[in-house]
């Protein structure tokens, strides 16, 4: 069995894409990125994860998005439950940041959040263990941490970009 190289980070006010971007160019499995409590990642100017992300997805690079988590998300668990729901309420500018992340092929992931990074990490190390393709791959931690709702939210939010 393959033993997934997975590299895992949190985005923070400040940080470049391009300090991982030699990442890349190695022989890594997956990313999982800590997003904001929101969802997204920073999607303009030089901070933008964007181009990180499609390079990535387009070298076969799994690219998981897992939302960060804050006290204040914690006392307000009604607004952390479905993060389905969260796609369409959160303010434009984030919601566009969730949009950028998944046409640039990240696939949010909708239960978890950071404080269950190692069940996600070890969830893509035993599917990587027995997946056959990158797209069975993606599928599997998708319908894994993903309802089936959510995964029609990520379908029409990549449709509409592909219209």
């Amino acid at each position: 069995m393959n033993k997934a190289k997975i590299l895992c980070f949190s985005v923070t006010p400040g940080l470049k894409p391009e300090f991982y971007q030699p990442l890349l160019n190695s022989d890594l499995d997956a990313i999982v990125i800590g997003t904001v409590p929101t969802g997204g990642v920073p999607n303009q100017g030089r901070f933008s994860f964007i181009p990180f992300i499609k390079e990535a997805t387009e070298k076969q690079i799994l690219v998981y998005l897992i939302r960060g988590s804050t006290v204040a998300a914690q006392r307000r668990p009604h607004e952390t439950a479905s993060y389905r729901r969260s796609l369409k309420t959160v303010y434009p500018p984030e919601r566009d940041a969730i949009t950028a992340a998944v046409n640039a092929g990240a696939t949010p992931l909708e239960r978890p959040d950071i404080s269950q990074l190692l069940e996600v990490i070890g969830k893509i190390r035993e599917i990587y263990g027995t997946k056959v393709s990158y797209d069975e791959g993606v599928e599997a931690v998708s319908t894994e941490f993903n309802s089936p709702e959510f995964m029609e939210e990520i379908k029409r939010m990549r449709q509409q970009n592909a219209d």
